[in-house]
């Protein structure tokens, strides 16, 4: 019989990152139109995480999975993994 240790991963702190944001700026059926230093972003709704808003209400930090961030290049290359 085989047993294998569990090692506990933190899926969550590998697999999303947060970004700094303006917005939204514009918000449709299924998508949020953020302002970033790199530009705007679309953020599919299904894919957004958490969200930390200013005390205007805004959103000044989303949570978004690694691969967006990387795909929409928001990602500094050490951090793109």
């Amino acid at each position: 019989m085989l047993t294998m240790s569990h090692v506990p991963i933190d899926r969550e702190a590998s697999s999303h990152v947060w970004i700094k944001v303006t917005g939204p700026i514009r918000e449709t059926e299924k998508a949020y139109l953020y302002e970033t230093a790199a530009g705007e972003i679309w953020v599919p709704k299904s894919q957004l995480g958490a969200r930390k808003k200013g005390p205007d209400g805004s959103h000044v930090k989303i949570e978004l999975p690694r691969w967006i961030a990387k795909e929409k290049g928001l990602l500094d290359p050490k951090d793109a993994r």
